[in-house]
């Protein structure tokens, strides 16, 4: 089971460009790696990554983990099946994770990486939600002229109560 949290950036008009400006260039580096991926008919990431790693990162202008999630985004989405090349919206989610996104939670910022440096922004969330904040990974989205960061954080599920089985020898508890 897992918990979710919806993280409400607050960037500045400046950085709200240059978070969206990111989120194109990283899902247009998706759609390229896509595209190489389909016409070399090669799905794993770690062969992919040999072909693609640094013409992305030299033609997108990405960080050395940017290009790793890029393309670990479009190994995932090939999973399911090689029939049908994958595309990727310009403005849809972007896998996030603590190399390139950090809360600090005392001052209630986020660092974040974009393409022109890293930015640190407030944040409104939530208590439930701060619980979150020390999850590994986050997606990146904007809508509606809002950014926000989605976290999940994987939650043990209740113990269950003690049973007692019952077996040919007596019970025995399980």
């Amino acid at each position: 089971m897992k918990l979710t949290a919806k993280i409400k950036l607050q960037p500045t008009p400046e950085q709200y460009a240059t978070l969206l400006n990111t989120l194109e260039t990283a899902n247009a580096a998706c759609n390229d790696i896509s595209q190489q991926a389909w016409s070399s008919k090669i799905f794993r990431q770690f062969d992919l990554h040999r072909i693609v790693y640094h013409d992305i990162r030299e033609r997108c202008g990405l960080s050395a983990q940017m290009t790793v999630r890029a393309i670990a985004k479009v190994t995932q989405a090939y999973k399911l099946d090689h029939r049908t090349r994958r595309t990727f919206a310009l403005r849809g989610a972007f896998p996030y994770d603590d190399r390139i996104l950090s809360f600090k939670t005392g001052e209630q910022t986020v660092s974040i990486w974009t393409i022109e440096g890293r930015q640190c922004m407030g944040y409104l969330c939530g208590p439930a939600s701060a619980t979150c904040l020390r999850a590994t990974g986050a997606r990146l989205t904007c809508a509606a002229s809002t950014v926000i960061s989605t976290c999940s954080l994987p939650v043990r599920s209740k113990p269950q109560s003690r049973k007692t089985l019952t077996g040919i020898s007596g019970s025995i508890p399980a």
